[in-house]
């Protein structure tokens, strides 16, 4: 069922706008294999707008986001957007992968079972594993709802690989029996990219896509709805074993897409009103010490932060405008939050 949590219901997001890395297009093909003992996401039980969230087994960066989970949600509704958190009503922005843009669904219209599971496994050994996630058999919802076809099918990995960071996205055969324009929502074919901070106004810090041909496509961004081309998508359908793997960089970049020209991200913080969280991510080995301040200079909350995510509960705090204070030997960084 057709969302579109991401234009309708996420909030202006309160945060800044930090540094982030930049990602290229790397495309190869390579033999599609189905997952070998996967651990099931959806326990053989009909999945339309799933919700699920799915361990990584490792820590994984992407922008200036770090997550130890993906997570399919509910709120957006297609099936392969994969965000970094989960997203509610109330979720200020989102961060991810469009592993797939269309509106994908079990293919058991009975709903007693599932024709089309999902799954993942881990592989390799620490610091170089790669986990993949898998959708298979997965269905189109418009010429199922239409009732225009149950032919119509898809199997499609997403791989992302510990250390790297690098990001792929795997298609196995398809069946693609409907037009394109039922199959990818008016576009001419598959929207595949990544998203970075994705709000109410369909305005990011940045978002990739993929576009021209799925046998030698090309990378584009926008960062605001005004630039967006719709509809998105490469054109065609992808063969089997059509690999799109997206490279993250580091620092300037003048390749055409890339639109802002920074350097490695060392921290960032956001604050989620919703749920009274204040969250401070460090990316690199440095020891930082944070600071909160209310209005009046006062120190509120304090702490000692290393590498990974930390979690500050606000819950406590008077309402007001906060400023927060992150230092390290080598730099700082503020950040300001409304209680």
């Amino acid at each position: 069922m057709k969302k579109f949590i991401l234009i309708i219901c996420l909030l202006t997001p309160l945060c800044s706008f930090g540094q982030y890395r930049f990602y290229k297009d790397s495309t190869y093909t390579q033999a599609f294999n189905f997952l070998t003992a996967p651990t099931s996401v959806n326990n053989n039980i009909w999945w339309d707008d799933p919700e699920y969230a799915i361990p990584l087994g490792f820590t994984f960066h992407m922008f200036s986001d770090t997550t130890n989970s993906i997570h399919i949600s509910q709120e957006i509704g297609t099936g392969a957007f994969i965000s970094m958190d989960s997203v509610k009503p109330t979720t200020p922005f989102a961060t991810g992968i469009i592993a797939h843009g269309s509106d994908l669904v079990d293919r058991d219209t009975s709903g007693n079972g599932s024709f089309s599971p999902i799954s993942y496994t881990l592989s390799g050994s620490a610091p170089s594993r790669i986990f993949k996630l898998e959708w298979k058999n997965a269905g189109f919802f418009n010429p199922i709802d239409a009732g225009t076809s149950y032919a119509d099918a898809i199997n499609l990995q997403l791989w992302l690989y510990e250390g790297s960071d690098a990001i792929e996205v795997r298609f196995g055969n398809g069946n693609y029996v409907s037009s394109n324009n039922d199959l990818y929502d008016g576009g001419p074919g598959p929207l595949v990219g990544l998203f970075d901070s994705l709000d109410v106004n369909f305005s990011a810090r940045i978002v990739y896509y993929l576009k021209d041909t799925v046998s030698s496509p090309s990378i584009d961004s926008f960062t605001n709805m005004n630039s967006f081309p719709f509809p998105p998508g490469m054109k065609g359908n992808p063969v089997a074993g059509s690999v799109y793997r997206f490279n993250p960089r580091k620092g300037p970049a003048t390749t055409t897409g890339y639109t802002t020209q920074t350097t490695s991200v060392s921290n960032d913080m956001n604050y989620y009103a919703d749920r009274n969280e204040l969250r401070i991510d460090i990316f690199n080995n440095d020891a930082f010490q944070y600071s909160i301040y209310d209005m009046q200079g006062q120190p509120v909350s304090t702490g000692h932060i290393s590498k990974g995510r930390t979690l500050v509960n606000t819950g406590s705090f008077a309402q007001g405008l906060y400023i927060v204070k992150l230092t390290s030997a080598k730099e700082q960084a503020t950040f300001k939050f409304v209680r």
